[in-house]
C-alpha cells in the first residue's frame, strides 16, 4: 500500500512542464532530428503537426490531473477527510458533470469560501485547506491566500471551460480522428465570388463527431495555438504545485533539510487572464452535416 507521504513525496508536479518544455525544444528543432532518415515518406509539416498536437494533448492531460487532485482533496458528502488520496483517484471516475458545472457556472466554486473548523477552534475555509494546506500560521499572507483563492477559482472555471467539451481530448487520444483538411476559410461576394474575407488555417487540425441520435456529423477545425497551450500548462502546474508541495512539506517534514525552502505560490486573477490570450487570428471552425430526412 502506498502511504500518504510516499505519495506527496514522489508526486511528478513538474510533469507536464517538463514534457512541454521538451516539445517546445523540439518544435524549435525539428529538422535536427533526423527522423527523415529513419520514417517513411516522412514530412516536416507533418512532423510539426504532429508536435503540436502533443502539445495540445499534454496541456488537456494537465487540466485532467488538476481535475482529479482537486476533487480527490475534497471532503465527502459526510465532510470528512481522507488521508487515501491515491485510492480515491485511483477509484474514482472523474466527475465530468461536476466539471461541466463549474463551466457553466462559475459561482459554483463558491463552496470553496465555506469555513472548516479544526481543534482550538481555528478556522480555515475550504478553498485554503486545498490549496494552502499547513500553511495556516502563516497570517501575514492570510489575505494574500484569500484574494489569491478568487483568481485559483477563475483559473479552474477557465480550465473547467476548455475540458468540459471532451469530443476534442478524445480525438487526439485516437488519432485516427483528427486529419489536417482546411487550409484556409474565406468569405466570398455572392455571384462575383471575389473574397472578402480569409483566414489561414495552416497549422490546423480538424476532427469529426458524430450524433448517433439526429445522425449529425460535426466537424472541427482548430488553429493550434502552442503557446497559449503552453502557458495554461504552466497554470496547471502551480495548482497542482499548491495542492501537493504543501502536504509533502508537512508529511514529510522530518524528512527534509531544516533549511529547507519551498516556493509559495500566489495566484493573480489578471495573469490568468493575460496567459488564456490567444495568439492565433481564429481559433475554430465548425460546420455539420445532417441528412434531410432524418
Amino acid at each position: 500500500m502506498i502511504s500518504r507521504n510516499l505519495f506527496f513525496s514522489n508526486f511528478q508536479i513538474n510533469y507536464f512542464d517538463y514534457k512541454q518544455g521538451s516539445l517546445r525544444f523540439l518544435l524549435d528543432n525539428y529538422s535536427k532530428v533526423g527522423l527523415d532518415k529513419s520514417i517513411l515518406e516522412y514530412k516536416d509539416k507533418d512532423y510539426i503537426t504532429a508536435i503540436k498536437s502533443d502539445i495540445r494533448q499534454t496541456y488537456f492531460q494537465a487540466i485532467e490531473t488538476v481535475f482529479e487532485v482537486f476533487f480527490a482533496l475534497l471532503p465527502d458528502k459526510k465532510r470528512k477527510f481522507t488521508n487515501r488520496v491515491i485510492e480515491k483517484i485511483t477509484l474514482s471516475e472523474l466527475p465530468y458533470l461536476k466539471i461541466r458545472d463549474i463551466a457553466q457556472n462559475q459561482n459554483s466554486l463558491d463552496f470553496l469560501d465555506s469555513e472548516l473548523r479544526f481543534p482550538g477552534n481555528e478556522v480555515l475555509t475550504l478553498g485554503e485547506y486545498v490549496f494552502y494546506y499547513g500553511l495556516n500560521k502563516r497570517e501575514d499572507l492570510r489575505t494574500d491566500f484569500l484574494k489569491s483563492l478568487e483568481a485559483i477559482k477563475y483559473a479552474l472555471w477557465i480550465l473547467a471551460n476548455e475540458f468540459s467539451d471532451r469530443k476534442e481530448y478524445n480525438s487526439y487520444k485516437h488519432g485516427l480522428r483528427i486529419f489536417p483538411a482546411l487550409q484556409k476559410f474565406a468569405i466570398c461576394e455572392t455571384g462575383t465570388m471575389k473574397e472578402q474575407l480569409s483566414f489561414d488555417l495552416d497549422g490546423s487540425m480538424t476532427f469529426f463527431s458524430f450524433d448517433n441520435k439526429t445522425k449529425e456529423v460535426t466537424y472541427t477545425t482548430k488553429l493550434f495555438d502552442s503557446e497559449r497551450d503552453i502557458r495554461m500548462t504552466s497554470i496547471c502546474s502551480a495548482l497542482i504545485w499548491n495542492m501537493i508541495k504543501f502536504r509533502d512539506v508537512v508529511f514529510n517534514k522530518e524528512k527534509k533539510d531544516k533549511d529547507y525552502q519551498f516556493a509559495i505560490l500566489i495566484f493573480e486573477k489578471e495573469q490568468i487572464a493575460e496567459a488564456t490570450k490567444t495568439d492565433v487570428s481564429i481559433q475554430n471552425f465548425k460546420y455539420s452535416i445532417k441528412p434531410e430526412n432524418n
